[in-house]
């Protein structure tokens, strides 16, 4: 079955756990939802609300799959669907019909960095401006989840771009981020000094590298929009930093005159081809930081 007939079979699909939601009592209304996210990357699913003004998102994609290829049946999914949805493990938290305030949404409006280039019709319809090689978007966090401002939510809720940019970096100065040497990193997630990995007993060589990201939200890349940050690392490390964009989630940063930049940029390419999804992708350049000029720039 082709992609286009994968999207017919949505609605069926949708009927199938909105009968079964309601099979426990639960007075819900589920929609079949095509969603484009950051980078193009589609994403298949279905929307499920109640009374309340917040509806759950669940992403089925790879259900969706299996079902083209009858390894799933249509009550296996909207069973997995409903287990999702009662979980809340899966699910992304959307404001349905853009419910929220213009006083609350300025208050929780904060900005993120994606790729420009794969994000080409995304920036017809989004309030953003140019940064480097990037687009410099604004999300409005609930708690763990967030959603995408577009022009819609800014002509609904009559918020001027102005209002927007102000609002979203005023909060972003409040946001809380850390800037940490990746080995001390590493060895605080698995408790195992790096060293000890290869069995070498002695600091590893190579230049030292830093991990800059957010301490609680998603969208670490912000952090390259609060160019104190840089400064005082730089500062810290007398010498100018390459910054390697590792995901929309965080960046690395290291003494530019410790590394080869051609280096760096073929190691981040790679990265991004085995280990970064298409989703989490922010770009194969990477970004020098003078610390005279409290400027950056993309390298080459």
């Amino acid at each position: 079955m082709n992609m286009n007939n994968s999207y017919d079979i949505m609605p069926q699909l949708g009927q199938c756990v909105e009968a079964r939601l309601r099979n426990e009592g639960s007075e819900l209304k589920v929609s079949a939802i095509s969603v484009t996210k950051n980078n193009g990357v589609s994403r298949r699913g279905f929307s499920i609300k109640g009374n309340e003004n917040v509806s759950t998102v669940i992403y089925a994609d790879d259900m969706v799959r299996a079902y083209e290829k009858k390894e799933m049946s249509a009550a296996e999914i909207a069973d997995s669907v409903t287990d999702m949805y009662n979980r809340a493990r899966e699910g992304i938290c959307m404001y349905s019909g853009f419910d929220p305030s213009k006083e609350e949404v300025l208050e929780k409006v904060q900005p993120c960095l994606i790729n420009r280039e794969r994000n080409k019709e995304l920036e017809k319809e989004v309030p953003c401006c140019v940064f480097l090689d990037m687009l410099e978007v604004y999300r409005v966090f609930f708690n763990d989840a967030s959603i995408m401002v577009d022009n819609r939510l800014m002509n609904i809720l009559d918020i001027s771009e102005q209002e927007l940019f102000e609002h979203a970096h005023s909060n972003l100065s409040i946001a809380e981020f850390e800037v940490k040497e990746l080995n001390q990193l590493l060895y605080e997630l698995t408790g195992v000094k790096p060293e000890n990995v290869y069995g070498c007993g002695e600091p590893l060589p190579g230049p030292q590298m830093y991990v800059l990201r957010r301490l609680k939200l998603a969208f670490g890349d912000a952090v390259l929009l609060e160019e104190e940050y840089f400064g005082a690392l730089s500062e810290m490390l007398g010498d100018d930093l390459y910054i390697l964009p590792s995901s929309i989630n965080e960046v690395m940063a290291c003494a530019a005159s410790q590394c080869d930049p051609e280096m760096l940029r073929n190691m981040v390419m790679e990265v991004n081809r085995a280990e970064v999804s298409e989703e989490e992708y922010l770009s194969d350049n990477i970004y020098r930081y003078r610390h005279k000029e409290k400027q950056f720039e993309v390298y080459g």
